[in-house]
């Protein structure tokens, strides 16, 4: 009898900035929504665990844009030594947004760098993640 193998590709319909920046979850989030006019709301954490590490809860805001129907999403990527996308170390946090932002992301750009305490913000490639089954928690 023949074998037959089904191979599934993940769809990750986001886009994805990474933040360094000197501030705390919450202060960078006020930044951000007196900048950008949004209205991120703090969530509940998401919980990462793995068995040979303690699990950790990372801070997760969100914002659900009515008019374009696009999805915002800022995730701490670091907490100590621990980080929601180990790949991207550099970025304290994480902004995603749906696909369908796409032709915002130039202007998101710029106006997350005006923040003061944002050091840089740089656009990441989400087929060079390894982890990026993390980003399946948003759903």
């Amino acid at each position: 009898m023949a074998k037959l193998t089904l191979e599934i590709e993940e769809e990750y319909p986001y886009l994805m900035l990474g933040i360094s920046a000197t501030t705390t979850n919450y202060r960078l989030c006020w930044n951000i929504n007196k900048v950008l006019s949004f209205n991120l709301t703090r969530q509940p954490d998401i919980t990462l665990s793995s068995p040979k590490e303690m699990p950790q809860d990372f801070g997760i805001f969100t914002y659900f844009d009515k008019v374009l129907g696009i999805s915002y999403r800022l995730i701490e990527n670091r907490l100590g030594h621990k980080r929601f996308l180990p790949e991207v170390s550099k970025a304290d946090y994480l902004f995603v947004v749906d696909d369908r932002g796409e032709e915002l992301m130039e202007g998101l750009i710029a106006d997350i760098k005006s923040i003061r305490a944002v050091l840089m913000v740089f656009p990441i490639d989400m087929e060079t993640l390894k982890n990026k089954q993390n980003l399946m928690l948003l759903a």
